[in-house]
């Protein structure tokens, strides 16, 4: 299987290669020894009128470059 997450032409307004507070992004996540996994799941069956929920995962994502992890005080 060829893998596009990151180029160009899988890149859109809804589905986006943004990581989650500037942690790396990982293209392969069957080679990974990662705990755990962050992903947004765009939805806008539930609304009508409001396009909105679909953008809300990239926004989050977006956003949280601004934070920080900081680990156990």
């Amino acid at each position: 299987m060829h893998n596009t997450l990151g180029n160009q032409y899988d890149n859109s307004l809804v589905s986006n290669a943004f990581g989650f507070m500037r942690f790396p992004l990982n293209f392969q996540p069957y080679d990974s020894d990662a705990e755990w996994v962050i992903t947004g799941v765009p939805f806008d069956a539930a609304t009508s009128g409001r396009p909105g929920s679909r953008l809300g995962p990239g926004a989050i994502r977006q956003i949280s470059t601004n934070l920080a992890w900081e680990g156990c005080r």
